[in-house]
């Protein structure tokens, strides 16, 4: 599959985002989507109903909710794909953080693309 093209199907995860900073993933391997994913922001509440108060707030990262939907048999040796639009719509860095870095390695991911701010939009890591 064409880098263009897959930066574009993980730009169009990205739009299911409700972050100030949508980011959308999609992880191939053999050739194959297997997963997409976005990033979220999560809430959890104490008490409960409408009157409960919100505990704390944390953010799912696209890659791992692109990853969670995988065995981890399936993620060895494949490629990730994350892409992140400005509220502009112009492509932005999504070098994933040092722990969703770590969790790629771990899990095996072979290769990671992700977009930039400047031409040619995106760079490539291999793991």
């Amino acid at each position: 599959m064409h880098i263009k093209r897959m930066l574009y199907l993980a730009e169009q995860e990205s739009k299911k985002s409700t972050y100030y900073q949508p980011i959308g993933a999609i992880f191939i391997n053999g050739n194959k989507i297997l997963s997409r994913g976005y990033n979220q922001l999560r809430h959890k509440a104490i008490g409960g109903g409408r009157s409960g108060y919100t505990a704390f707030s944390c953010s799912l990262h696209a890659e791992r909710d692109c990853l969670s939907k995988l065995e981890k048999e399936r993620i060895r040796g494949g490629t990730l794909i994350i892409y992140r639009s400005t509220r502009s719509g112009d492509s932005a860095l999504a070098r994933p953080c040092r722990q969703c870095m770590w969790m790629l390695t771990e899990l095996g991911v072979r290769r990671v693309v992700y977009s930039t701010g400047q031409a040619p939009y995106f760079e490539e890591l291999k793991l």
